[in-house]
């Protein structure tokens, strides 16, 4: 359908984006009164990267066999990414007092640029 790897990265980035942004602000309206943002962002993170790399492996980059191993290296370069971004929306919201919605958007351009070769050349090499 879309022969194109970087096209497809593109697509399922775009629907990636889309999921994390919306977990993220759904999660942080429902459990900001009991939850701290960082605890949020993580518990968000995790989500999200599990179903950001079964839109990887099966559609971007295709490869067969080594779910486990490569849900490893996933983890793995989202998990810098995850901890950096935790931090920059706790300060953004609430030390800055930016929106969740503003702070998510902000962050989000934080994680998108490196992962595209963190999976290329790591999580799905």
């Amino acid at each position: 359908m879309f022969p194109n790897e970087k096209i497809r990265y593109i697509l399922t980035g775009s629907w990636n984006t889309l999921f994390g942004y919306s977990l993220v602000v759904v999660f942080y309206e429902l459990l900001s009164d009991s939850l701290s943002t960082f605890t949020i962002s993580i518990v968000s993170s995790i989500i999200a990267i599990l179903q950001s790399f079964v839109a990887y492996k099966i559609f971007v980059f295709k490869t067969k066999g080594n779910w486990f191993k490569e849900l490893l290296k996933s983890y793995l370069v989202y998990g810098v990414a995850t901890v950096i971004s935790a931090i920059f929306l706790t300060i953004l919201v609430d030390y800055l007092l930016f929106s969740i919605y503003t702070s998510q958007l902000i962050v989000i351009g934080i994680v998108v640029i490196g992962s595209y070769y963190g999976h290329k050349f790591f999580t799905f090499k």
